[in-house]
């Protein structure tokens, strides 16, 4: 009975010691933070910092973010020795918080790295180059076809046609046409739409990148020739290829 019940109270004890630590850090930070951002006014002014695009602003914050983080480190762990606990037991609850807070780190640092954020701010867009594989016997002529992109929205974009920039001109005796539509987005959901001469029909091929569209090892590496999704004897290729 009488461990039974020392259990809760120390269980207690633990979390208040937390709560009590994690309070003293918080006031020790708002105390340094306003202290350093005070001080590096007054160095900026002493050393007659140049007020060139808020330079002594941005140095007093900068002061005052260091010496608040510094203080509300040493709040923390002054509040957990003097509340008892062993060094030892410190240490290894610092490990276990720096670990979390570096895989924390990591993992936000891929999913940014992989966002359409960063994409649009990094890249803006990129091309995606098609080649496309015609019947057997049709001319090598682009006139009459049309390829459009859809990554989802509904707004499709048109292609160009590259034809003298392909990286073949014909397979197994039949032509191909080649070219290139710029890819904005991070998602999964892109298509390929030939129009096809004559009002012959829309061939629709479902291209099977990635979300995140920019792989390194496979950058500038085409596809396997494809059909389109109702069948026919057309067939498509495509590549993200960064341009110099």
């Amino acid at each position: 009975m009488t461990e039974t019940a020392a259990e809760p109270r120390t269980f207690r004890r633990g979390h208040m010691i937390i709560f009590r630590a994690l309070f003293f850090s918080f006031l020790f930070g708002i105390g340094g933070a306003l202290l350093g951002t005070i001080v590096g006014a007054i160095i900026a002014s002493a050393i007659n910092m140049p007020a060139r695009e808020g330079g002594p602003g941005y140095f007093a914050i900068a002061i005052g973010i260091f010496l608040g983080l510094a203080c509300a480190i040493g709040g923390f762990f002054y509040t957990l020795i003097s509340a008892g606990l062993s060094t030892t037991r410190i240490g290894l609850g610092t490990v276990a918080a720096f670990a979390t807070l570096a895989l924390g780190l990591v993992t936000f640092r891929w999913f940014y790295r992989h966002s359409q954020a960063y994409f649009t701010s990094t890249y803006s867009s990129v091309p995606l180059e098609f080649e496309v594989l015609l019947p057997v016997g049709s001319p090598r002529e682009t006139e009459g076809f049309a390829m459009a992109f859809d990554e989802g929205d509904g707004d499709n974009r048109i292609g160009t046609w590259t034809d003298d920039e392909g990286d073949v001109k014909s397979v197994e005796g039949r032509n191909v046409l080649a070219g290139y539509v710029p890819l904005y987005k991070v998602t999964s959901k892109r298509s390929l739409l030939l129009q096809l001469p004559k009002g012959s029909g829309i061939q629709t091929f479902r291209v099977k990148l990635p979300s995140y569209p920019i792989d390194i090892k496979k950058k500038g590496k085409w596809s396997e020739w494809e059909s389109a999704a109702s069948g026919g004897d057309y067939r498509i290729r495509y590549r993200v290829r960064m341009r110099d």
